[in-house]
């Protein structure tokens, strides 16, 4: 009867880690941790497409010498494409 423990002590092992993966709070990571994390993903998300944009429009303006028409309409497409790359993380 040696063997009945052991089973029963893999079995809580078992059922421990099967609720780790769907439970954050018991994954390893605190929420705060997950919360900052996301925070972090989400802004860069949205600031990388948005500096970016400005910096290529401005540079496209300064060779066109078209003032900053280019530099705007890439700052409105950044943003949109941001904003939805953010949606779409925020909805996963």
């Amino acid at each position: 009867m040696s063997g009945d423990p052991d089973k029963a002590r893999l079995l809580a092992e078992a059922t421990k880690a099967a609720a780790r993966t769907t439970d954050p709070t018991l994954s390893g990571v605190p929420v705060i941790g997950r919360l900052l994390l996301l925070a972090g993903r989400l802004g860069w998300t949205v600031a990388l497409p948005l500096v970016l944009a400005a910096w290529g429009g401005h540079a496209l303006d300064v060779h066109f010498g078209t003032g900053i028409q280019i530099a705007a309409a890439a700052i409105l497409v950044a943003a949109i494409v941001g904003f939805r790359a953010m949606w779409k993380e925020l909805s996963r």
